[in-house]
């Protein structure tokens, strides 16, 4: 069992660790990256060929899957760099007019560190997943 200044003290480092702006983000990117090798190591175990309506949407083709995946890889750093900037600005422009109580309320937000969490975390995915795709002797690559 715990002494109480010693448990005191990890709540204490716990709740800093909580209220850093990059902690959320970070455990949200660290699930992208294990569900990123978890996905290709099930996709490299399991053979799977799809029949019907689902062999028409997707093509199959390896450079098919590079074209999407660095489609959304790029559209997901974009976003993030957009709004990551955007927020900023607005958070210079009003921590000059109300104080810099604005700075620790926005740390504070978890919408935000999940919002910035998730495209940052999309965006590895997609770079992950992309390292894997390899055209084999012309065999079809299905995602």
């Amino acid at each position: 069992m715990l002494s109480k200044p010693l448990k005191a003290k990890l709540l204490y480092l716990w709740d800093k660790l909580q209220s850093s702006f990059w902690f959320v983000p970070v455990c949200i990117i660290t699930a992208g990256i294990v569900g990123s090798i978890l996905v290709v190591y099930a996709d490299s175990k399991i053979s799977y060929t799809p029949k019907g309506l689902i062999s028409y949407v997707f093509p199959g083709s390896a450079d098919s899957a590079r074209s999407v995946l660095s489609t959304i890889a790029g559209a997901m750093i974009g976003v993030a760099g957009t709004i990551f900037s955007i927020t900023l600005v607005v958070l210079t422009l009003a921590s000059s007019q109300f104080g810099s109580r604005l700075l620790r309320n926005f740390m504070y937000d978890r919408l935000n560190q999940v919002v910035l969490g998730s495209y940052i975390s999309t965006f590895i995915y997609c770079l992950l997943v992309l390292n894997a795709v390899e055209d084999n002797n012309h065999q079809i690559f299905y995602q």
